[in-house]
């Protein structure tokens, strides 16, 4: 290539591993080493720090669960001193363990020591601007905890729709004419892919101590189809959970082949047991997802400089000849906002994943035993016997005579018979009673008055079923 006569046309590329002779070597040396130093003492801190979930044999699983269902009610208590009796599942575990709760009380009375028995002044620091920062804090931690707790509902009703679906599919094959066993085994596929869908999800819930145990209890797979799901990895995400929604979907279409069903029931069949994959397929969304590190992190950084600094605060402020009355409500108040912060950041972060081994996570295990036993009571419901028209009638007779529906609905092609009592020519019933109260707009007495009837109400569309 030509670039000038004076100018070498040879072009020359610089090796990657050459060293850079623009900066000087010792101080690359020093930069290298402490970068090094400091990813070691960051991995080591990890390591240390890294949460881990704490792992659960099967009679760990169940005291849990009793426990969650022992503690529900506990919330709809009236009285403080009942709700405040209460140690488990509350904040008190928390506090406990929090080892910024207890620095910040230490914190406030070793700063309460050292002013008592010296004469050592503290740097004052405006008790405004610390005001400041608490007030962005606090912040912070409500719109997280708002946010935690509106993903909380979001979860159970996930799960409560999985719930639903399968009650669906359960009456569907019921009034369907599906033969027994087929109708069976789709619900046993349905239940099963319930079970592996939480056990692929939560780490707390794993084939040794739970999906072992309650397909035991269940008898939700066969030994092949348990065999198959063992090499498929049930605790290794999803794929379990939609490998059985495929074999519910396929005995579906084997039900349309061997004529149990039409295509239309199958059809809508096929789309309650999708709907079931759909509301498992979220709760891997959120887990895939779970609030921003960069939020989770600045929430933390704000709390762990608040709370030390605000201790500061609150000690040095009170002097030195403070009596211990003051001294003793200025701790209160420093543990006060020590329970707001620690607690609205602990209860944010649980709220956020309710699948797992806390007292005050979703109910898992009730909610598959729950879902098996109702759906297969709802196939072994009985159906009453054959339509009756003349009790039908009588029913609706009666019904009137306890709750009188209004005279616009009184006419020719009434549901009652020819004998009841309130059919008329000529007279209609002062019994016109309020849409909304049910009460009588002119008497509550059912006397008969002398009144023609109305021609202009359109009888059309009346029947025993809008009675």
């Amino acid at each position: 290539m030509k670039v000038a006569d004076n100018m070498t046309t040879d072009v020359h590329f610089v090796p990657c591993n050459m060293p850079d002779t623009n900066v000087d070597s010792s101080w690359r040396h020093l930069s290298n080493r402490s970068s090094k130093l400091y990813q070691e003492v960051i991995r080591r801190t990890a390591e240390k720090f890294e949460y881990k979930v704490k792992e659960m044999n099967w009679d760990e699983v169940q005291d849990v669960e009793r426990r969650r269902r022992k503690l529900l009610p506990q919330s709809d208590k009236r009285g403080q001193r009942k709700i405040l009796a209460h140690g488990d599942g509350t904040i008190i575990p928390v506090l406990v363990k929090s080892l910024l709760f207890w620095f910040s009380a230490a914190l406030f009375v070793l700063i309460r020591g050292i002013i008592s028995a010296t004469d050592k002044a503290f740097p004052d620091v405006g008790f405004d601007e610390v005001k400041a920062i608490g007030g962005f804090l606090s912040f912070f931690l409500v719109f997280f905890t708002g946010q935690s707790y509106k993903r909380f509902l979001t979860l159970y009703s996930k799960s409560m729709s999985m719930e639903g679906r399968i009650f669906d599919v359960s009456v569907m094959v019921k009034s369907s004419g599906l033969s027994t066993p087929r109708a069976l085994r789709i619900l046993r596929y349905m239940n099963a892919a319930h079970l592996l869908g939480y056990v692929g999800l939560s780490a707390t819930y794993t084939e040794e101590n739970f999906l072992r145990r309650l397909n035991c209890k269940n008898r939700l797979l066969s030994e092949d189809e348990y065999n198959r799901i063992l090499e498929v990895n049930p605790d290794a995400g999803g794929s379990c959970y939609r490998e059985l929604v495929a074999w519910a979907a396929r005995e579906v279409e084997n039900a349309v082949t061997a004529k149990e069903i039409d295509r239309w029931q199958a059809i809508a069949l096929t789309k309650q047991i999708l709907k079931l994959r759909g509301s498992l397929g979220a709760l891997f969304d959120y887990a895939d997802q779970p609030f921003p590190f960069f939020y989770v992190h600045l929430i933390y950084l704000l709390s762990v400089s608040y709370l030390p600094l605000f201790t500061y605060v609150s000690a040095v402020s009170l002097g030195k000849d403070a009596h211990w009355s003051e001294e003793l409500f200025s701790i209160i108040g420093v543990l006060v906002t020590c329970t707001f912060v620690v607690g609205m950041r602990a209860l944010g972060q649980r709220l956020s994943d309710p699948y797992g081994g806390d007292v005050e996570d979703l109910s898992v295990m009730h909610y598959n035993n729950f879902t098996w036993r109702m759906s297969r009571r709802i196939l072994n419901s009985a159906f009453p016997a054959a339509i009756d028209p003349e009790l039908e009638e009588r029913l609706a007779r009666e019904a009137h005579e306890q709750e009188p529906i209004g005279r616009a609905w009184l006419h020719s092609q009434s549901a009652f018979s020819p004998a009841s009592p309130h059919r008329h020519n000529g007279s209609r019933v002062n019994n016109n009673t309020d849409a909304v109260g049910g009460k009588s707009e002119e008497s509550s007495d059912l006397s008969l008055e002398e009144e023609p009837i109305d021609k202009s109400i359109d009888p059309s569309g009346i029947s025993v079923g809008a009675i």
